[in-house]
């Protein structure tokens, strides 16, 4: 699998030759319910039973997605953590930064453990408040995964439209949702997972009612059929989950997804996904996970942890943000270290196969 494991500073290109092309952000599923995000710059117009939105400073050569996680804010905003991080001061930064890129994000998605504990009802209020200029000054769209600090009843109180709405929302009542990205007539779909378990409760899970769902929106990635008969190509798939589906270590609680096993088996069945990207670890973590497919050859996935933008575990880790800018080819992931850390600039390039 051609993944080059660039970690170096790379200066991305900014300018392209599909000139004039907007991003296009909408619901991926092939006939599904349109996504409706969290929080929003506002509606585009309605087509073909989609919703689409074209973010302002859009770059035509790029679709830029910003990447967030382990945000753990708490409802007073002058709480620090037990190693003196104040959450609420460090997602400031964070925004402030992400409001002077060029070209400017459409999206950010923030992946999971929003809440600082136990998800009270203050703690996303206070989470809007950080956030809001995100949306109301420079038009980008914030959407969540959950975690282990988040509780899922007060999360969908606190944002009344959740991010898929229809039967699967209603009956499961799980935070499960897609968002395509579209560039030079090229579409990645991002499928946002949910894998809080318990609130408090250290390891995740997605049981088989969203797993079985999954499994259907990438069954609907795979070439499609034209009315005039040919082909559609596959489309590229990033899964975001906030539990790195990985093994708990021998002898040691269980913290990591619990469901590991029959997640890695959905996605063994698909060969649209390109990555799976995770937070949880509070750490930027790059590894390959060597799947087994149905013929029993197999294939590497990357495998990548995100930074918090609040505390680190490991002292001397970065903590920031990442900056996924995709192409026709491929995504770039960009980490924006804060801080002067001397990760800041680190790449990994991802190509499409």
């Amino acid at each position: 699998m051609p993944i080059e494991w660039s970690m170096k500073r790379r200066r991305l290109l900014r300018t392209g030759a599909w000139g004039g092309l907007a991003w296009l952000v909408g619901g991926c599923n092939v006939g599904g319910v349109p996504t409706s995000p969290l929080l929003t710059s506002g509606q585009g117009p309605l087509f073909a039973g989609r919703r689409y939105r074209y973010p302002r400073g859009h770059d035509p050569a790029y679709s830029r997605v910003v990447l967030l996680a382990d945000t753990h804010v708490d409802a007073d905003a002058s709480t620090f953590s037990r190693d003196g991080v104040n959450m609420a001061d460090q997602l400031r930064q964070v925004v402030e930064a992400i409001g002077e890129l060029d070209p400017r994000p459409a999206t950010v998605l923030v992946n999971g453990d929003n809440a600082y504990d136990t998800g009270t009802p203050g703690d996303y209020r206070q989470l809007i408040e950080l956030l809001e200029p995100l949306p109301r000054e420079h038009g980008i769209d914030v959407l969540f995964t959950l975690g282990n600090h988040d509780h899922r009843a007060n999360f969908l109180a606190a944002f009344p439209e959740p991010p898929y709405h229809g039967e699967w929302a209603e009956q499961h009542d799980r935070v499960f949702y897609e968002l395509l990205v579209a560039n030079a007539g090229e579409s990645v779909c991002w499928v946002c997972l949910d894998s809080l378990l318990e609130t408090d409760v250290v390891p995740g899970q997605l049981g088989d009612a969203q797993l079985q769902r999954l499994d259907d929106a990438l069954a609907d990635t795979h070439g499609q059929t034209r009315p005039d008969g040919s082909l559609l190509p596959n489309s590229p798939v990033v899964l975001y989950l906030h539990h790195p589906p990985i093994r708990s270590e021998e002898g040691k609680r269980a913290w990591a997804l619990l469901d590991r096993d029959a997640f890695w088996k959905v996605v063994s069945k698909h060969p649209t996904v390109q990555a799976v990207l995770h937070g949880h670890t509070h750490r930027w973590d790059v590894r390959k996970w060597t799947l087994e497919k149905p013929d029993g050859s197999e294939r590497d996935v990357p495998l990548i942890g995100l930074p918090p933008t609040s505390y680190v575990f490991r002292e001397g880790d970065p903590w920031g943000y990442v900056v996924a800018d995709v192409d026709q080819a491929g995504m770039t992931l960009t980490l924006r270290a804060m801080d002067g850390h001397t990760a800041d600039g680190e790449a990994v390039r991802i190509d499409w196969v």
